[in-house]
This record gives structure tokens, sequence and C-alpha cells, in this order.
């Protein structure tokens, strides 16, 4: 099955240099205690950024990229992690994958279950 993520409204890309400021507006901010129940690959779509897949041409070879809040488009995960550095950001690098056949979109539902457990770590873990 899918999950449904509310797109955030943002501006489009204008030249300029990241900074704090691109992540100043409280809608792109993370904050563990609202966002801990979500898939952590669907953070930072949450959070207003966007995850676009393209396929090139020749050759048909797919690549990933992120769009920043403030519009950037991010190639790797060096540039991510770059990214989150210089805006100051609280959000992981696990939230990113650059993986193609990655869905995010996409929740993981067992065909049936064996055994259910609510509580695998009997609270232990925050969950």
């Amino acid at each position: 099955s899918s999950v449904d993520v509310k797109p955030v409204s943002k501006e489009s890309f204008r030249t300029h240099i990241c900074s704090v400021k691109c992540m100043s507006d409280t809608r792109f901010q993370y904050k563990e205690s609202e966002h801990k129940t979500i898939n952590p690959l669907m953070i930072p779509l949450v959070l207003g950024w966007e995850r676009q897949v393209s396929k090139h041409k020749l050759g048909g070879r797919r690549k990933v990229f992120y769009l920043t809040p403030c519009g950037r488009r991010l190639r790797h995960l060096d540039d991510v992690h770059r990214y989150l550095r210089t805006t100051q950001s609280s959000m992981e690098i696990d939230f990113f994958n650059f993986d193609w056949w990655l869905h995010v979109f996409n929740e993981f539902k067992p065909s049936r279950e064996f055994c259910t457990i609510k509580d695998l770590s009997y609270g232990k873990e925050n969950v």
C-alpha cells in the first residue's frame, strides 16, 4: 500500500547561497517528538523536500535527486550532508536514499501474521 503525504507549499528556486534561512520556517524543521512515528525515508518529504527519480534518455540510466525546500537540487549524499550542515538542520543523513528502485511511499504489509507482539522491546525502546 502507499502512504499519503500532504505537500508543503514552497517558493520556486531563486539563485542564492544556502544558509540557516533556507530551513528557518517551522514547516521545514525536524522535531523528533513529532516525527518519530513516520517512516524515516518519508520525513524529508513531509518537511517540504521532494524526491525525484529521473531516467536518462540514452541508456535508460536512472538517478535520484532531492529538491530542498529552498529549491536547490541535491544529487548525492555528500550534497545532502553539506546542505544539512550549512542550514544547521537537525535531520539525519539516514533519512535520505539515492537508490532509484526504492519506493519511499510504499508501506510494508506482511501477507499474513504468524505472531503478534505489539512492542518487541517490551517498553525498552521509545516507540
